[in-house]
């Protein structure tokens, strides 16, 4: 079996600067893991979303750190080069700054339900504010999930980092 090298901050920077799109799954074992690094995808995450995939459960809210931490540990045996991001559970770091941008989906009931973020402009303008000050204070990705695909190509243009997408339309860096 043939290993891709390994993904870096520098290779995806890389990708973006040549337009060519960035790939990342959503995995929770160490299978997936070296079937998808056998496809060729550089990104896999961890996702808290496996409270309801794996779990049951009809939310996000009852993932623990350390359920986070085993299933990033199988994913990390199963890893063949590809670059490992593990999402923080709700309440992992209870202070008022956030490090998702979009839907955050800790935040379903105040949202009121799995909604897309950013339609109206005011939101739009201060999600593009946002990326840019989480890039000046020195995020090296971003990942935008459920954002208007118009305003995903606005927020990708704006920073020279990666953008990832989820549900946010084609004109991310990645999905």
């Amino acid at each position: 079996t043939a290993f891709m090298p390994d993904v870096t901050l520098t290779t995806l920077q890389g990708l973006k600067q040549k337009g060519e799109k960035i790939a990342m799954l959503t995995c929770y074992d160490a299978t997936f893991a070296k079937i998808a690094c056998e496809a060729g995808v550089e990104m896999l995450l961890i996702g808290d979303s496996l409270g309801m995939v794996l779990q049951g459960h009809d939310s996000t809210l009852p993932v623990s750190v350390d359920e986070m931490a085993y299933h990033t540990a199988c994913v990390k045996r199963g890893n063949r080069g590809a670059m490992i991001v593990a999402d923080l559970p709700f309440m992992a770091n209870a202070t008022l700054e956030q490090t998702h941008m979009g839907l955050t989906p800790q935040a379903v009931n105040i949202f009121g339900g799995y909604k897309v973020q950013g339609r109206q402009e005011a939101q739009a303008l201060q999600m593009i504010a946002d990326a840019k000050a989480l890039e000046d204070a020195g995020a090296a990705m971003l990942l935008l999930e459920c954002v208007p695909s118009e305003l995903a190509a606005r927020v990708t243009q704006a920073v020279t980092v990666p953008v990832i997408g989820i549900g946010a339309g084609s004109a991310t860096d990645g999905q």
